[in-house]
């Protein structure tokens, strides 16, 4: 999934299947899944030749796909993981804590960062965009700032726009265990629409007062539900017809156009021309 680090808009997603083709089997073979991935998500929405600037997680990272893409005219910054290839021999060594270590071979720039005690590995990490430098940062709930490379403090700020875009989805997710897989695929997507509409809402509604995400999911429910039972309960339909009701207490007439379908299934509306149940969704296919 490619998401923006900054408002967690969700900018294209696939599901992978595996490798069907030929040429896709090759070309993992060759450079990794990892990179394969990152082309075919900033080529699915055309993200690539326009200077932006990508964040990975060390699944992903590798020395080939920085150089790919700088090609490409896209920058790229991502933790590494120390048995991928092409890493200098010195970056294997132990490194203390706040020790650092840079490297630079044409536009990769590789640096290792001891940063805490309880890491027993430094942090590696590969970026084509960020500089070999320190930046004076402000320690959490604390008084005080630290030095750490430009190139760790800019991957910790804009890295987290998946894991926040995954939590802010699943707060409103009602996922249930299904042999038809199928089925999460689709409520994951159309929440997915949800939550990116109302980041869209709020960012055009910057400086004014916006209601709360549940508030807005409730309206979006209520507004459709309220279009389907205008079209059950139609008194009068476009093409003439006499259109629907619905029975009294809960009653059920047989639905007359599943009915000659070869099912059986019970209908709480019946047409107002012919008085037969008839579904909503069967509506069109009848007239009274």
């Amino acid at each position: 999934m490619l998401c923006d680090s900054i408002t967690h808009y969700c900018l294209g997603f696939y599901s992978y299947r595996g490798a069907k083709s030929q040429e896709d089997k090759t070309e993992i073979a060759r450079h990794g899944l990892g990179y394969c991935v990152v082309q075919k998500l900033l080529r699915l929405g055309s993200y690539l030749n326009k200077a932006y600037h990508i964040f990975v997680d060390n699944f992903f990272m590798s020395v080939p796909l920085v150089k790919s893409l700088y090609k490409l005219c896209t920058y790229i910054t991502g933790t590494l993981r120390k048995n991928r290839k092409y890493l200098p021999e010195q970056f294997r060594k132990k490194f203390g804590i706040g020790e650092r270590m840079y490297c630079k071979s044409g536009p990769v720039l590789a640096c290792v960062y001891g940063e805490k005690k309880s890491q027993h590995t430094p942090v590696l990490l590969l970026s084509s965009k960020v500089g070999a430098g320190d930046i004076e940062v402000q320690v959490q709930n604390k008084n005080k700032t630290v030095k750490k490379p430009e190139i760790i403090h800019q991957y910790n700020q804009y890295m987290g726009g998946i894991d926040t875009s995954d939590m802010m989805l699943y707060a409103y997710l009602d996922e249930r265990r299904t042999l038809r897989y199928w089925k999460k695929v689709a409520f994951n997507i159309m929440l997915r629409m949800v939550l990116n509409s109302y980041i869209l809402y709020k960012e055009h509604n910057k400086g004014r007062k916006f209601v709360s995400r549940y508030v807005y999911t409730v309206m979006i429910m209520e507004a459709l539900s309220d279009e389907w039972l205008q079209e059950r309960n139609a008194i009068d339909d476009p093409r003439g017809a006499p259109g629907m009701r619905k029975l009294p207490e809960k009653k059920e007439s047989r639905c007359c156009a599943c009915t000659s379908q070869g099912r059986k299934r019970g209908s709480r509306t019946v047409g107002n021309g012919c008085n037969k149940g008839l579904h909503g969704e069967c509506f069109p296919k009848h007239k009274c």
